[in-house]
């Protein structure tokens, strides 16, 4: 099973996506500047080159789409095939208090 874990800070967000069960990182990386205009995304996958993108992030919620948008990007493929799904969460998420009981936490 693969892990995306995010990192939301004022102005960046971290992320890394882990395999459970080999137990090792296989993609890692940084949005900066968001909120703040000259946003970057960088991006480091096992096995492939770095990839940095200038990508304006004007919110977190650009800023988390940025980032799902570049690990399907890769081939990641267990990412690719759940993308849409994690961006309907991500928007809701984002978009209003959500209690520990919320119905996406079970989804």
């Amino acid at each position: 099973m693969d892990i995306l874990t995010l990192n939301c800070g004022s102005s960046s967000v971290k992320y890394q996506v882990y395999d459970w069960d080999a137990k090792e990182v296989l993609a890692s990386g940084i949005v900066e500047r968001v909120t703040l205009g000259g946003s970057v995304i960088s991006h480091k996958a096992k096995g492939k080159a770095e990839y940095v993108n200038e990508h304006e992030c004007p919110t977190h919620t650009v800023a988390i789409e940025l980032i799902l948008e570049t690990l399907a990007a890769v081939e990641m493929h267990a990412i690719e095939l759940h993308a849409e799904r994690g961006l309907a969460l991500v928007r809701e998420a984002l978009t209003q208090p959500l209690g520990t009981d919320s119905a996406w936490l079970r989804a």
